[in-house]
């Protein structure tokens, strides 16, 4: 059973790549790996989609995560986390200093993956998370709603900013 689990979900994720990967081929995206793996000292990963974009002499790199089925959010916050952190110095044959690198988590547009982000948007701030759909238009009417969601984030952070929590190292009673 977990054989066919894993089966089902590898056949999602090479959907998700190649529709992924066709689309953004259409905003001038050209495909520079699949499966990049990089290791900077012993910390290790591997990027599932790596697209490359020459703007005025310099390149723009997408760095994806892909996933079909958000199931572990931790781990791929930590995925991301970790190539954000690691991929430019393990990978300079790649990368050139002026080189800009977008970091990214895109997942399958689905009900279950949409409720995760929801409940747990305050993981995901410091890269983007794309819902991608085969069909070009649904997945704009879920772009529009991820952005109004998003909005409604904001104004609340700024009219319930949160409290900073000072830490106490040891409370010594005599």
């Amino acid at each position: 059973m977990v054989v066919m689990v894993l089966q089902i979900v590898d056949w999602k994720h090479s959907g998700l790549a190649q529709s992924f990967i066709e689309r953004q081929a259409l905003e001038g995206f050209g495909l520079a790996g699949c499966e990049v793996h990089y290791n900077h000292y012993g910390d290790r990963g591997v990027v599932d989609v790596l697209l490359k974009r020459s703007v005025s002499g310099r390149s723009l790199w997408w760095v994806c995560e892909l996933k079909p089925f958000l199931q572990d959010i931790g781990e791929a916050v930590r995925q991301v986390h970790r190539a954000q952190t690691y991929l430019r110095k393990s990978r300079s044959d790649l990368f050139g200093e002026e080189d800009e690198l977008k970091f990214g988590l895109v997942l399958l547009a689905s009900d279950h993956n949409w409720l995760a982000y929801r409940k747990h948007c305050d993981l995901f701030r410091n890269f983007q998370v794309l819902f991608h759909h085969e069909d070009a238009r649904t997945e704009r009417r879920i772009r529009n709603f991820q952005e109004i969601f998003e909005a409604m984030q904001a104004v609340r952070e700024e009219r319930f900013p949160r409290l900073e929590v000072s830490r106490v190292s040891r409370v010594f009673v005599p």
